[in-house]
């Protein structure tokens, strides 16, 4: 037993040595004799990313636990093929012949992970890939994720999501996601309407063989996409409705996407990204279902006067982080907010009584307040916009970390007192950074915000909280002193 648990600590301490070296370094190392082979391929696996003119390490890659398979055109026969048993990752990369693509799925029934990267499928004659007399379907049972990423959806990629969804049983299938610079504008809602699938598109067919297990599907631009993440799986029906514990809908909420409400009960994260005023009613009820497991909520609007009213929000009792970009509409009854909030994100018109409100949200971490300007004409009152003592004020909420104000000029906020104050009160474990506006035409700069950072052990109670006329005086003073202390330096030196 002993020499093992020798051999053991030998063996740990020359996987920490290769742990510093890059993935193609201990790939050549691993040929220097049959104790390095042994440590990178028990300790690290492979990565192998496999060319035409390298297609030789198709047959040496046993010990590979990720194999990318680019621009293979040279045919590989069935049974030429040799992988690992611990092969956990497929790629695909500018494939642009179908039987090789074939061939290797039908050689990795274990892989974990299979993605395709700009695939370009080309149908050479009379190949098994579309002949309806070949109907072979290739199992794929431990496949967990599928990821699609491609410049342009062509009709290429659709023939791939059609061998897909009619060639290859899953089974085990957790996420799929389909990323695009010009994805198809899809149906999403008729994942959530029972009845026929046969006119739906290929990709929603895809996500509707696998409804029970999948946990997360995307679909849409790189930056950009629409994520539902599944709460609960099974057999879609009357009495079975799908459930999703994430909705995020990228970039504009559609009319049709309502239906996504009638029957979610249990959404956690909910972002509907930008939304016409005329479905706010649907939002409020998605809200309203869903109020008892709502964590999150994001939406972005444009109004014209039309107010959104934050008592939808007050049965939401697991309420964590809230984002209300709505331009032209101010946000009434910020009060009604849950008190276990933490994040508060808020854009637009908000008048000076309503901020004052959220002073009871004792949980808050962190504020953003963005475009104040919007909220009313340049002739409003002078007390109106937020001052010295708000901005105190809000500073003083027990559990508070960060505090923004941003776009917010000086109709709407008294960015020279604040700033004033914050350089005065440094020392207290506070920290600030001013936000300008650049005119680049006019070569200007014109304050814009205030981002205020809280360390752990910010004095609240500090009596160095002094209003501004003290602070004014008491560097006047210091001021005064120095300038007194030069003179008499100078003048002994002149001496």
């Amino acid at each position: 037993m002993e020499p093992t648990y020798f051999n053991d600590i030998i063996t740990d301490q020359k996987i920490k040595i290769f742990q510093y070296l890059s993935i193609n370094e201990r790939h050549k190392i691993r040929l220097v004799c049959r104790d390095w082979r042994n440590i990178v391929n028990e300790g690290f696996g492979l990565k192998i990313r496999v060319r035409n003119n390298t297609s030789d390490l198709v047959k040496t890659c046993e010990s590979a636990i990720e194999v990318e398979l680019c621009s293979m055109t040279i045919p590989f026969p069935n049974g030429g093929i040799v992988f690992s048993n611990r092969l956990q990752v497929l790629k695909f990369t500018n494939i642009v012949v179908t039987y090789n693509v074939v061939n290797f799925l039908r050689e990795c029934e274990r892989i974990k992970s299979l993605s395709f990267l700009n695939v370009v499928i080309d149908i050479p004659m009379n190949d098994p890939w579309s002949s309806p007399e070949e109907r072979e379907i290739l199992l794929l049972g431990n496949v967990e994720s599928l990821d699609i990423q491609c410049f342009t959806f062509t009709d290429s990629i659709m023939e791939l999501l059609v061998f897909l969804k009619d060639r290859v049983e899953f089974g085990a299938l957790k996420e799929i996601s389909v990323t695009a610079r010009n994805p198809p504008v899809l149906p999403l809602h008729m994942l959530f309407t029972e009845g026929s699938q046969e006119d739906n598109h290929v990709l929603l067919k895809l996500v509707a063989n696998n409804l029970r297990s999948i946990r997360k599907f995307v679909v849409g631009r790189p930056t950009a996409s629409t994520v539902f993440k599944f709460h609960q799986y099974g057999i879609f029906g009357e009495d079975n409705p799908i459930q999703l514990s994430e909705l995020v809908i990228n970039s504009y909420f559609r009319e049709e996407w309502a239906a996504f409400f009638h029957n979610q009960d249990h959404l956690e994260v909910l972002d509907v990204g930008s939304v016409n005023v005329n479905r706010w009613v649907e939002i409020h009820q998605g809200i309203m279902r869903s109020a008892t497991t709502l964590t999150h909520f994001n939406m972005f609007g444009s109004t014209f006067g039309n107010e959104w009213d934050c008592t939808v929000f007050q049965n939401c009792t697991l309420l964590q982080s809230l984002t209300l970009e709505i331009r032209n509409s101010p946000k009434v009854n910020l009060a009604h907010l849950p008190i276990q909030l933490s994040h508060l994100d808020l854009w637009g018109p908000i008048i000076l009584p309503e901020i004052l409100s959220i002073l009871g949200l004792v949980n808050l971490q962190f504020i953003k307040i963005s475009n104040l300007i919007i909220s009313g004409a340049l002739d409003e009152p002078e007390d109106d916009k937020i001052d010295l003592e708000t901005f105190k004020a809000l500073l003083q909420l027990p559990d508070l970390k960060t505090l923004i104000f941003a776009s917010c000029t000086r109709f709407s906020l008294d960015w020279s007192r604040i700033t004033h104050w914050c350089a005065a009160n440094s020392a207290t474990g506070l920290s600030y950074e001013k936000h300008y506006f650049h005119n680049r035409i006019h070569g200007t700069s014109t304050p814009d915000g205030i981002t205020v950072t809280l360390s752990p052990n910010f004095e609240r109670d500090s009596s160095r909280w002094n209003n501004e006329e003290d602070i004014t005086t008491e560097n006047s003073r210091s001021r005064s002193t120095t300038v007194s202390t030069v003179t008499v330096d100078m003048s002994t030196m002149s001496i």
